[in-house]
């Protein structure tokens, strides 16, 4: 596995959030990693008050989200209690909510709606091959999100965090982030389709000056067993991204099936 490799730069003020529009996909995914990568969405954390957890699904590049996913392009918002246990969140305020049960990291997940960026002569339409059949390409994109959220301190109930979920492609960290610090290491495990994943992993923290949309001041590739190491190099809000893609099962429906993973944890 490689070193991670980092950028140093200044704080620069926080992006506003606003609405995302119902049609927004735009870039072609060229490969597992391409030069110009694709928008994805991510959760983030809004509050942890009263003993529930307020989360809302964001879109962009790099965190904050610039953009916040309407309710509807969301399915399977769930929150996985330190024992296990999963409970679905409900819709609210933009957002969604759930209850935090016990000590210890729980997990929340949720899933895009399957989105279609679609290549034609008059240029890009969200929608698949059936609408236009005569399309320059087509691709489909699989978005899925894990946040960690911490309720207290408890090395010893990490089994929601490092454990896979089931996701298609996963990020799962090996220990859980909430419980380390700047200056810690935290090694990653990819698993695409339940296997080890080999490929490569883009981090980056709120905050981070970015030049441009696939600017990310960290980038890993993951060995054959799929792990990899993460230089926690600052406290904060972290994102990681993973993408892969390959042939859709259905080229009438669309040329690419893409899926990005993403995990988001905030260091104590």
């Amino acid at each position: 596995m490689s070193a991670p490799s980092l950028t140093p730069r200044t704080a620069t003020p926080l992006r506003r959030r606003s609405p995302l529009p119902g049609a927004v996909l735009a870039g072609l995914l060229l490969a597992a990693v391409p030069a110009a990568e694709a928008h994805f969405a991510w959760l983030e954390v809004v509050d942890t008050e009263g003993g529930q957890v307020h989360v809302e699904v964001v879109f962009g590049h790099h965190p904050p989200g610039d953009r916040r996913l309407p309710a509807d392009r969301v399915v399977g918002v769930e929150i996985i209690a330190p024992d296990g246990r999963r409970s679905a969140a409900v819709a609210s305020d933009g957002g969604w909510r759930g209850e935090l049960t016990g000590a210890g990291s729980h997990v929340v997940t949720a899933r895009q709606q399957p989105s279609y960026w679609t290549r034609t002569v008059e240029g890009g339409r969200a929608a698949s091959r059936r609408e236009y059949p005569d399309a320059l390409s087509c691709r489909v994109s699989d978005n899925i999100m894990k946040t960690i959220v911490m309720t207290r301190a408890d090395d010893s109930l990490a089994a929601a965090v490092t454990q896979p979920v089931g996701h298609p492609l996963e990020i799962i960290p090996e220990t859980d982030p909430t419980t380390l610090s700047a200056g810690d290491s935290l090694t990653l495990r990819v698993l695409f389709d339940g296997q080890p994943w080999q490929g490569r992993l883009r981090a980056t923290w709120a905050g981070y000056p970015s030049a441009h949309d696939d600017d990310y001041p960290v980038h890993l590739d993951t060995g054959a067993d799929g792990r990899t190491v993460l230089a926690l190099s600052r406290g904060g809000t972290w994102l990681i991204h993973a993408n892969t893609q390959a042939a859709h099962p259905e080229p009438e429906v669309c040329d690419r099936q893409a899926w990005n993973a993403a995990l988001s944890f905030t260091l104590r």
